[in-house]
C-alpha cells in the first residue's frame, strides 16, 4: 500500500483536480485508486482487507481489552492527523467504517452495547471545535445500530504535555481527570460499554475512563481505538491519547 505521508501536501489539490475532471469520482482514502464499491465509506475492499490484518489487542487493566485498528505510522497516522487537526471531518467515514469492522470481528459489537467516547476537556473541545472521539463513536454507532452516549463521561481536568510523561506519571495525572455522569448511570448499569478513542499509547487515559465508568455498574468494559503507538517519538505534542 502506498504511503501518502510521503506527499502530505498533495491530497487536497489532487482531490479537487480529479473532481473537476471527473465529477462524482470516488477515490479510496488510503490508496487513492478509483472505487466503485463502498463509495460512501471512502475505502476500497483491497485496503480494507489489508488494514483489518494490522490490528493489535491489549488485555488486562480496568479497560479490559483494548483493540486498535492500525499502527500510528504512515498513511494511518496521516489520516487521523488530518481528521483531528486539519478539520477533514469527511475522513470520519472511512475511519469509522474500519473501526466498526474491527469491532465486529473482535466481538465488541454485541447487541445492547453502549459506545462512550473519551471526552475532551471543555476548553480543549472549544479550541478544536469538535471531539474527534465523539465523531468516530457516532459513525461507528450508526453503522452498527448501537447507542452512543456522549454525556456518560466528562473530563474534569486537563493536563498538557502528556506525551512527555512516562506510564506511571501519566496514569497518576489521569486518575482524577474523568468522572461519570451519575444522572445517566441507569443507562449504563448492566450494559456492556465500548470506549472509543482515536489513539492509545500507554493506555492510561482509557484505564482512567474505565475506572470512572465502573462506578455506574456496567456489565463489562472494553475499548476500541483507530491507532496504537509504536514508538514514543512517533507522537507530537497534542497528539496523545484522549487529547
Amino acid at each position: 500500500m502506498e504511503d501518502p505521508s510521503a506527499r502530505p501536501n498533495l491530497r487536497d489539490w489532487r482531490d479537487a483536480l480529479l473532481e473537476l475532471l471527473f465529477p462524482g469520482s470516488h477515490l479510496c482514502s488510503f490508496c487513492w485508486q478509483s472505487i466503485n464499491e463502498q463509495k460512501i465509506r471512502g475505502v476500497c475492499s483491497r485496503c480494507t482487507a489489508k488494514i483489518m490484518a494490522l490490528g493489535r489487542v491489549r488485555t488486562g487493566g480496568p479497560a479490559g481489552r483494548i483493540v486498535s485498528v492500525a499502527p500510528y505510522t504512515g498513511a494511518y497516522r496521516e489520516m487521523i492527523t488530518e481528521f483531528k487537526f486539519s478539520g477533514r471531518l469527511e475522513l470520519g467515514k472511512p475511519l469509522g467504517y474500519l473501526m466498526a469492522r474491527k469491532a465486529v470481528s473482535s466481538g465488541l459489537a454485541a447487541r445492547g452495547t453502549v459506545l462512550v467516547p473519551v471526552p475532551l476537556h471543555p476548553s480543549r473541545e472549544a479550541e478544536r471545535g469538535f471531539n474527534q472521539s465523539s465523531r468516530l463513536a457516532r459513525e461507528i454507532a450508526s453503522l452498527l445500530g448501537l447507542r452512543c452516549d456522549e454525556a456518560a463521561l466528562k473530563r474534569v481536568s486537563y493536563e498538557k504535555n502528556q506525551t512527555r510523561l512516562g506510564k506511571w506519571e501519566r496514569a497518576a495525572n489521569m486518575r482524577a481527570a474523568f468522572a461519570a455522569d451519575q444522572e445517566r448511570s441507569e443507562g449504563i448499569a448492566g450494559r456492556s460499554i465500548l470506549l472509543i478513542d482515536d489513539i492509545v499509547t500507554t493506555g492510561a487515559t482509557l484505564e482512567a475512563c474505565a475506572e470512572a465508568l465502573r462506578r455506574s455498574g456496567p456489565a463489562g468494559i472494553a475499548a476500541l481505538t483507530w491507532a496504537f503507538g509504536v514508538a514514543k517519538n512517533n507522537f507530537q505534542p497534542g497528539q496523545e491519547e484522549g487529547g
